[in-house]
This record gives structure tokens, C-alpha cells and sequence, in this order.
């Protein structure tokens, strides 16, 4: 066995990390910094458990969405501290009260994002925020697995890719998934772990701090800032952000990504969250609250409306919307990001140092961005 699939398609789920009896499949880095599972043949039984899991190699079921829902917490401090309008953080929070196990990702002390899980609100706070890199999953499908033989409830929250990877794992191990909420995200393509860690130590160097977090965002503006504990080492608005023009240009992401099979409108999940874009053309909603960020809900299943039905109880604003806006409004429920000459030339000359390709492949769009940012002022 060489391959589980072509090498293009894979999205770094993990689903065969997970699945492999034997633990002969580990993940790791190719030329570009993505994800890929590689196999000890030595180990390997040749069970095809992992091939079987892939989600590329079987036809995918997707949910029509039912709802659509404008959301966000009326909590200012969580609506402050995360990121549109807090969704994630009002989910998590209904579902700790209700005994659920929650998953989701936070960065490790190495700045390494990671999947983990707990039933502690105050521990669940660490998930908050939008992160622009691929997540480790570990060995989080396993764990699912193993809370749902014993009954429990879990909320999973990921990238559409794990959200399928978890759903394969599940029905290959024919567990119930009664008592889980999958919850999947409006996804823009994930870049390479390898990639942000090479940006953060050029940062280093640069402000000469050593970071202990990072994040990427202020409501709905794009900045990245790191911090040293509590204070702040530097604060980058996308205009003069290297790795954050490079994401939206769609140069980091995986292959995969750029014919990502989950950016439709149809959903793998039983709720998706995103930033609602398509109201930003509502004049009823007030400048003020379009500026905090605004949370956009899709209610996939029966079951995750009823979870959702019990999360608009607390401290929540919500208003039903068309299906119509909320597609419209959000490019990645349409389509995935395309490939462009910006990509092109990064992919060809990267050697495994970000920053210096990025810095050679963008310096005239980012003198660009510089003097319209100018301008403005």
C-alpha cells in the first residue's frame, strides 16, 4: 500500500491517523509545508482501514441547510474577546451547561494549534477566536469515539474536511452519533502549521520578545497581534501583514483547498458558522453592531436546530434570514478560493522559509496596500 489517496486531494483530516490499528500511519510535512499521512510498511497489516475511512475515496452526504440566522452574544465582554459575534462561544457555553464534552482548538505553549476537549467553561474560553492555519487533530476522532460508547454528549467543532473525517471515522467504527453536534466552519482553505511558525520567529527576531499567543482578528477586522503573557509584542492590520495578504490571496492553502469538495452551500455538519458578509448591506442593522461582528448560523439538521432552539434562550440575539443573503453574501459557500499567479510563483520558489518567499512574491502588492492604506487617511 503506498497511497491512501492522490497526494492533491488530501485534506490533512487525520481520519486514517486515527483509524489504523497498528499506528503505522504517521503525519507529516510535505515540500509545502502540508500534512500528509505516510505509512510504515513494516507495520502495516493491510487491513485498508485507512483507505476505507478517507473521505475522498466514497461519495459524500451533505445537509441542505433549513435556516439561516443573523447571531450574536449580547455579552459585550464575550462578543469583545472573540471573534464576529461570538457564536462559537454562545455554543460551547449551552453545551457545557448541558453536561456536553466540548472540542475545539486552541494554540499549545509552542504556538501549535491543536484540537482538544474539556467540560469546563472557563477552559472552553481558550477555543475562542478565528485561527488561520491547519489545526493537529491528534488523535481527537478516537476520542469522540470512545465518549460516545460511554454515552456522553459531545459538541466537535472543525473545518468542514475534519468535520467529514470525523463523520467517516464514526461510520467505519459503526459508533451512534446520536449524541453529537458536529458544528463546521465557513472555511477560506487552511495553511500549513510550518507556515505561521516561521512567521512568528521572523516576528521574534524582529520585535526581539519571545510570543506566548497569537490572534488574528478584532471583530470583523483582520489583525494579527502577538503577545508576550499579557502584553503585546506587536499589532499588524492586514495592510502590512505578510502572512494575512497571503492567506487571503489564497497562497498558503493546501491543494486540496483550492478544489475543496465542502465549499458549497450543502453541509457536511448539523450547524455551520461563519462571518454573515451579506448583512453588511442591511441598513436596519445599526453601524454599530455590523462594526462588534455579526455571526452567521446555518441550521443544518433537525438536530442541530434543537440544539440551536436551546442556545437563543441565554443573552443571545438572533434573527431568522434568508438562505439567499446568507449564500450570497459568503464567496465560500459557493465555490473555493481560485488559484492565481500570486500562488503560482510563491509554490515555485518555496524552499521552506515563508517569509523570505512570501516577502519576494508580494512586495508589490504589499507597497500597494501600503500607500491605499495611506491614502485613506
Amino acid at each position: 500500500m503506498n497511497k491512501i489517496c492522490k497526494e492533491e486531494e488530501c485534506t490533512g483530516c487525520m481520519a486514517c491517523y486515527n483509524i489504523c490499528p497498528k499506528n503505522c500511519i504517521t503525519m507529516e510535512y510535505n515540500k509545502y509545508g502540508e500534512l500528509q499521512p505516510k505509512i510504515d510498511e513494516s507495520k502495516c497489516i493491510h487491513c485498508n482501514l485507512c483507505r476505507k475511512v478517507c473521505p475522498n475515496n466514497s461519495p459524500i452526504n451533505k445537509n441542505t441547510p433549513v435556516t439561516a440566522f443573523a447571531t450574536w452574544s449580547k455579552d459585550e465582554n464575550d462578543r469583545k474577546t472573540s471573534t464576529s459575534g461570538a457564536v462559537a462561544s454562545i455554543l460551547y457555553k449551552e453545551a457545557i451547561d448541558n453536561g456536553y464534552i466540548v472540542f475545539g482548538t486552541s494554540f499549545d505553549e509552542n504556538l501549535i494549534l491543536k484540537h482538544s476537549y474539556t467540560d469546563n467553561k472557563e477552559e472552553a474560553l481558550k477555543y475562542k477566536g478565528s485561527k488561520y492555519c491547519q489545526s493537529d487533530i491528534g488523535k481527537n476522532y478516537e476520542n469522540v469515539g470512545r465518549f460516545l460508547k460511554e454515552d456522553k454528549k459531545i459538541i466537535f467543532i472543525g473545518t468542514p474536511c475534519q468535520i467529514q473525517g470525523l463523520n467517516k471515522y464514526l461510520e467505519v467504527k459503526n459508533i451512534d452519533k446520536e449524541n453529537l453536534i458536529t458544528v463546521d466552519l465557513v472555511c477560506h482553505g487552511v495553511p500549513s502549521q510550518q507556515y505561521l511558525t516561521n512567521y512568528i520567529n521572523y516576528l521574534e527576531k524582529k520585535y526581539k520578545r519571545k510570543a506566548t499567543n497569537v490572534s488574528f482578528r478584532d471583530s470583523e477586522n483582520y489583525v494579527l497581534k502577538l503577545f508576550n503573557e499579557n502584553e503585546l509584542i506587536c499589532s499588524i492590520t492586514k495592510d502590512r501583514d505578510l502572512y494575512a495578504t497571503a492567506f487571503l490571496l489564497a497562497m498558503l492553502q493546501r491543494e486540496s483547498c483550492l478544489d475543496c469538495k465542502y465549499a458549497t452551500s450543502n453541509r457536511v455538519s448539523d450547524i455551520t458558522i461563519g462571518d454573515f458578509w451579506g448583512i453588511q448591506n442591511d441598513d436596519k442593522i445599526n453601524d454599530e453592531e455590523k462594526h462588534k461582528g455579526i455571526s452567521l448560523v446555518l441550521v443544518n439538521t433537525q438536530k442541530g436546530n434543537d440544539f440551536f432552539n436551546k442556545c437563543t434562550s441565554n443573552n443571545v440575539f438572533y434573527e431568522e434570514r434568508k438562505l439567499e443573503e446568507a449564500i450570497n453574501g459568503s464567496v465560500h459557500l459557493r465555490r473555493p478560493s481560485k488559484r492565481n499567479e500570486f500562488r503560482k510563483k510563491f509554490r515555485k520558489q518555496y524552499k521552506g522559509d515563508f517569509t523570505s518567499t512570501a516577502k519576494k512574491v508580494l512586495r508589490i502588492k504589499m507597497l500597494k496596500q501600503l500607500v491605499r492604506a495611506y491614502l485613506k487617511k
